[in-house]
C-alpha cells in the first residue's frame, strides 16, 4: 500500500545516510519509528504517555469559580507546603505509571508477531535487542516527563536539584517497570495475530503490566504517607531499592 520515493542521492547524502551508529541506538530508533508509523501502536503506546501527565491538572482545571470556592493560587500555596520527601515518593510512583501505561515493553515481543525469527538470525545479542526495545520506550516517556515536570514546577515551584535528583529515581523506577514488562512478554508472548490491534489492545500481558504498575504506585503513596520521610531519606532509600531491583531484573 506504499510507494517508494526514488531519487538520486548526492555523495554527502549517501555518506550521512550510511553513517555507522551504535547497534543499541540504531535498533531502538527502528523500534521508535515502528511505534510512530503504525496508527494502533501510536494511539495505544505513544499518545497515552502524553495524555496521562495532563490528568494531574484536571482536578484543578475542573474546579469551580464561584465566590465560595478556593482559588487555584490558594490551593497551590497549600500544596507547596507538602514535605518534599513525599513529593519525591509521588514522582517515583509517576515513573511506575509512565512506564506501565504505555504498554511498549509489555508488548515488545508480541509486536514482532510472525517476524520473531528476525530477532533470532540477526547478529545482535538478545540482551542488546531487549534493551533497545526498552530504550525506545524511554524516548516516548521523555515527552511525558517534560509535561510532568512542567506541571510539577508550576504547582510546587521545585528547585533545580529536586528536578535532577528526582529524575534519577524516576528513570530507575521506569527502567525497572520496563524490565518487568518485557520479562512478562518474553515469558508469554502473543505472536499469532492478524491485526496490530490484537497485539496491543487484546494482549493480556499489557493488562498485567498496568495493574502491577498501579500496585507499585499505591505502595509508593502508602509508604510516603505512613513514614513521611525527609527528602534525603526518600531519595537514598528509593535510589538503593530501585538500583537493587534493576540489577536483579537484569
Amino acid at each position: 500500500e506504499s510507494s517508494a520515493n526514488r531519487r538520486v542521492l548526492t555523495k554527502e547524502q549517501l555518506v550521512k545516510g550510511t553513517k555507522k551508529r551504535s547497534i543499541l541506538w540504531a535498533y531502538s530508533l527502528k523500534e521508535l519509528k515502528l511505534l510512530l508509523r503504525t496508527p494502533v501502536y501510536f494511539l495505544n503506546c505513544v499518545l497515552i504517555s502524553l495524555i496521562y501527565p495532563i490528568f494531574f491538572l484536571l482536578p484543578f482545571i475542573a474546579g469551580g469559580t464561584g465566590s465560595d470556592d478556593v482559588s487555584l493560587e490558594q490551593i497551590f500555596f497549600i500544596l507547596r507546603k507538602i514535605n518534599p520527601g513525599l513529593i519525591l515518593m509521588g514522582m517515583v510512583g509517576a515513573g511506575f505509571m509512565l512506564g506501565s501505561v504505555n504498554s511498549i515493553s509489555s508488548t515488545a515481543i508480541s509486536r514482532e508477531g510472525k517476524n520473531l525469527y528476525f530477532m533470532k538470525y540477526i547478529p545482535v545479542p538478545y540482551t542488546t535487542q531487549i534493551y533497545s526495545k526498552i530504550l525506545s520506550a524511554f524516548y516516548v516517556e521523555s515527552a511525558g516527563l517534560l509535561i510532568l515536570y512542567g506541571i510539577l514546577y508550576y504547582i510546587f515551584r521545585v528547585d533545580f536539584w529536586f528536578i535532577i535528583l528526582s529524575l534519577i529515581v524516576v528513570l530507575l523506577a521506569s527502567l525497572f517497570i520496563y524490565q518487568v514488562g518485557i520479562f512478562i512478554d518474553i515469558s508469554r508472548p502473543k505472536l499469532n495475530w492478524d491485526t496490530e490491534q490484537k497485539a496491543v489492545k487484546q494482549n493480556l500481558n499489557s493488562l498485567i503490566h498496568i495493574f502491577l504498575g498501579f500496585a507499585l504506585i499505591a505502595a509508593c503513596i502508602i509508604l510516603g504517607v505512613f513514614f513521611n520521610p525527609s527528602f534525603f531519606i526518600s531519595f537514598m532509600s528509593s535510589f538503593l531499592i530501585l538500583s537493587i531491583l534493576v540489577l536483579v531484573m537484569h
